[in-house]
């Protein structure tokens, strides 16, 4: 099978204690994120399922150009300006939301839902560079 046709693996992404991976606090899991994308090819779009929001029925990020959401408190103040500017992409939202209507899973499009730390703190780490990636979110 060619790279071009590779299917990727699902991973299980542990991003640590909210911000802490990020400020060095957990080394292991940090480099543990940076290590795991080395196995694999850079993919053209990125779906996460993020556990960090519950809605019913399934939301799914739609945005362009998503917003970061700061789903912690407590922390120093530098982890509230944390930036991960990737793309989202609409198209892939909505065909994502049509594989979910093909298994009876009922789901909406959310334009304004942004990245919570559960997406952005691992993707900072895996994929620092954003430039040509694109990211859905499930919750």
């Amino acid at each position: 099978m060619t790279v071009a046709k590779a299917i990727f693996p699902a991973l299980f992404v542990n991003h640590g204690g909210g911000p802490l991976p990020l400020l060095g606090r957990q080394p292991d899991i940090a480099s543990h994120l940076k290590d795991v994308v080395k196995l694999f090819p850079k993919p053209k779009a990125i779906v996460v399922v993020s556990a960090h929001f519950e809605s019913d029925p399934i939301k799914i990020t739609s945005s362009p150009s998503p917003k970061m959401l700061y789903d912690y408190g407590g922390f120093p103040a530098e982890t509230y300006n944390y930036e991960y500017p990737a793309k989202g992409d609409p198209e892939l939202a909505s065909r994502i939301q049509g594989q979910l209507q093909k298994q009876g899973l009922t789901s909406e499009l959310d334009e304004k839902r942004g990245f919570d730390h559960g997406v952005f703190v691992p993707l900072l780490l895996m994929y620092p560079e954003v430039s040509s990636s694109s990211i859905s979110s499930l919750d």
